[in-house]
């Protein structure tokens, strides 16, 4: 039986992968239409699919590592300062969206070192014409410098384990799915539609309004319970103390 907390959370990773595909579709649609040119339809669907469903698995190996790091960090500060990240993360992801200033810059950057080395070894398996060339450029793709990606591994850092690393991020890369398989498949239609400003303002507001609602939560649990509960302990103690003084 999942519990309500995974529920939620590989519900909200989803929606992040779904709602941001404005960001993945700006930045990654020119990619998908240009990896899919030059192969018959029928074999093109394949291929598609075949990277996409890697690229989503690359995504969980990600999140795999974050979710262990996650459990270790956990273990130092009682504080959800990865959620509190999250949150940030989120409100950043949508001021790139509304094009007021793209903070994510500064990590996609250090993502840019890594692909660079990266890029040489999938490029050899270009163009795509066979399903394994589809499976290591699906795979390797997941490394591409991404501030969404960066913004769902730190939510998913929060998930407490390995596994739910895992999960959370192939919920996110699911949620990407319908709209990069269909540009991929179809045509570069849908690479203008998200472009557009007013879109990207919309889902924008909704990337910062959510991350605000994230760390506001977080903040408040801790604050009213395992804060508080810490609050209260540390006045016993300080009273135990005096008493035997006394």
């Amino acid at each position: 039986m999942i519990s309500e907390q995974v529920l939620t959370a590989l519900v909200s990773a989803f929606a992040m992968g779904f709602l941001g595909s404005t960001h993945c579709i700006g930045m990654c649609g020119g990619l998908t239409v240009a990896l899919n040119t030059g192969t018959a339809k029928e074999k093109s669907l394949r291929l598609s699919f075949t990277y996409q469903i890697f690229r989503v698995f690359s995504y969980g190996i990600l999140g795999a590592l974050v979710g262990g790091f996650g459990y270790l960090f956990s273990k130092w500060t009682n504080f959800p300062v990865l959620i509190v990240l999250g949150g940030i993360m989120l409100i950043m992801m949508g001021f790139y969206l509304l094009s007021w200033q793209n903070l994510l810059i500064y990590f996609e950057s250090i993502g840019r070192k890594l692909w660079k080395k990266v890029s040489p070894v999938q490029s050899r398996f270009l163009p795509i014409k066979k399903f394994h060339q589809a499976a290591v450029v699906g795979l390797l793709w997941g490394l591409l410098p991404c501030g969404l990606v960066y913004s769902t591994l730190a939510m998913a850092s929060t998930s407490g384990t390995a596994l739910g690393g895992f999960a959370s991020m192939v919920a996110f890369g699911l949620g990407t799915l319908p709209a990069m398989f269909a540009i991929g498949v179809f045509s570069n239609r849908l690479v203008n539609f998200f472009r557009n400003p007013k879109v990207r303002a919309v889902f924008g507001l909704v990337f910062i309004l959510w991350g605000s609602f994230y760390i506001y939560q977080a903040v408040s649990k801790y604050s009213s319970g395992q804060g508080g509960h810490q609050h209260h302990q540390m006045q016993r103690e300080v009273q135990t103390e005096m008493h035997h003084d006394h």
